[in-house]
């Protein structure tokens, strides 16, 4: 089995050329007195610039043991500066490639929109396990949007580190993240195969909260959506 070490030199080098191959200029554990701007006694794995857009990354073995509000405040500093973005990047990630989780690769909201009503539509004709994996799929990109919004730099992470981080945060109340927590369970016992029993109330509540999620995003996400494309 390869060290943290090593397995932290294999990513950091697969970043680095995937950023080269989308005509990036890559920096690796750049000094902090070659960042772009301060930021305090922050230490990034790597910096890369293409134009007026810039990537600060930041790799991590694992998101067990990771302060995000250490990482939410890096974040929020480095979004002060127009076209700069951070990354946290763990070996546990979801996502393949680097930009797997950017906004524009996520539904937009009349995506969103679009979906729920495909949900609905599943629904009235009975064809539930259809309708919950169709269901989670929305409901979890528009987590990940929500994350990219609050510049909380989870979006990568599996859904559980991204729910139990949105709902320390406070961006999920404590009946929202229950109910993830139950729904899962059906979710994947359907994504591989087995039967499933899933009620008409438990995706009705679901669509309830995936409309109340949009609302909280209402009033930046397509403008979010726009400034990413």
């Amino acid at each position: 089995m390869k060290s943290f070490f090593e397995q932290y030199e294999q990513k950091a080098n697969e970043l680095a050329n995937e950023l080269r191959e989308k005509g990036y200029t890559v920096n690796l554990q750049p000094q902090r007195e070659s960042l772009p701007f301060t930021l305090e006694n922050y230490q990034p794995d790597i910096v890369a610039t293409k134009g007026d857009e810039g990537l600060i990354i930041e790799i991590k073995s694992s998101a067990k043991r990771i302060s995000i509000d250490k990482f939410h405040n890096i974040s929020n500093e480095i979004s002060k500066h127009e076209g700069w973005r951070f990354i946290l990047v763990t070996l546990e990630d979801e996502g393949g490639d680097l930009f797997s989780y950017s906004i524009e690769s996520l539904f937009s909201r009349d995506e969103i929109d679009e979906r729920k009503g495909n949900v609905e539509q599943l629904i009235k004709i009975g064809i539930l396990d259809a309708a919950l994996l169709y269901l989670w799929s929305t409901m979890e990109s528009c987590l990940r949007v929500l994350a990219l919004n609050t510049k909380l730099p989870v979006e990568r992470l599996p859904f559980n580190k991204l729910s139990d981080h949105l709902y320390s945060s406070g961006e999920l109340s404590i009946d929202q993240y229950e109910y993830l927590k139950q729904i899962i369970v059906l979710r994947n016992q359907a994504a591989h195969g087995f039967k499933t029993e899933v009620q008409v109330d438990q995706l009705n509540t679901g669509i309830k909260i995936l409309e109340a999620l949009l609302s909280g995003l209402q009033c930046n996400y397509g403008s979010a959506h726009r400034e990413n494309t």
